[in-house]
């Protein structure tokens, strides 16, 4: 919608403009906020279709780059346009007819591989963060973050849990074992290696610190 700024008045102009601009960022934030729930939800709807939307991401940018329209390109673009929306048509029929009590085979066993490529995926994540210093439990837990998963606790096993934001996908602590081990023993492994890598430089740094008479 269109902001509209009241009339200023001849006294108080800055205080006026301060309001108007205080009124207007709130109002920006709160749309820029029901954007981002709208483009999370798409974006799990969007799941099973990532790689015809990427097609057609791709030949739609190659087609406004190019000098001329290719034939080629356009054929391209309205194929990939064409199985994206039979995907897509076939995503909400599928969603219906599970909102209706029907047990999907194949909808259950699809969603299982999305599973298990994100948990190979979250494995990776941490094998690649355990090989770098890691400082502390929070140090870890503030890396998982960045890389998109969210670590809490589960209060019926007692346990954690790792999720991951896009896709929602829920792991057991248990369920990670990267490098073929526990998930703890080698936090605090890699806590206790980092330890005593900054011991050891520490050391060198007093050591060639020294001053000289």
């Amino acid at each position: 919608p269109a902001f509209q700024l009241s009339d200023p008045p001849l006294l108080g102009r800055d205080e006026w403009k301060a309001g108007e601009e205080a009124r207007i960022n709130a109002e920006l934030a709160r749309q820029a906020e029901a954007a981002r729930a709208q483009l999370a939800e798409v974006a799990k709807l969007a799941q099973a279709n990532t790689a015809a939307a990427e097609q057609v991401r791709v030949l739609q940018k190659q087609l406004s780059t190019s000098e001329g329209l290719k034939q080629g390109n356009f054929t391209g673009l309205q194929e990939a346009t064409q199985q994206k929306e039979i995907g897509d048509q076939t995503f909400d029929k599928m969603a219906v007819r599970y909102a209706q009590g029907e047990d999907l085979a194949e909808f259950r066993e699809f969603g299982a591989t999305v599973r298990e490529q994100e948990r190979a995926e979250l494995m990776r994540v941490i094998e690649q963060t355990l090989s770098k210093p890691v400082r502390s439990g929070e140090d870890f837990q503030a890396k998982l973050q960045a890389a998109g998963y969210q670590l809490q606790r589960d209060e019926q096993s007692k346990g954690g849990v790792l999720t991951h934001e896009q896709t929602g996908a829920k792991f057991k602590t248990e369920e990670i074992r990267p490098n073929g081990e526990g998930l703890r023993s080698q936090v605090e492994a890699a806590i206790e290696r980092t330890k005593q890598q900054d011991l050891t430089k520490s050391r060198g740094q007093s050591q060639g610190g020294g001053i000289s008479r």
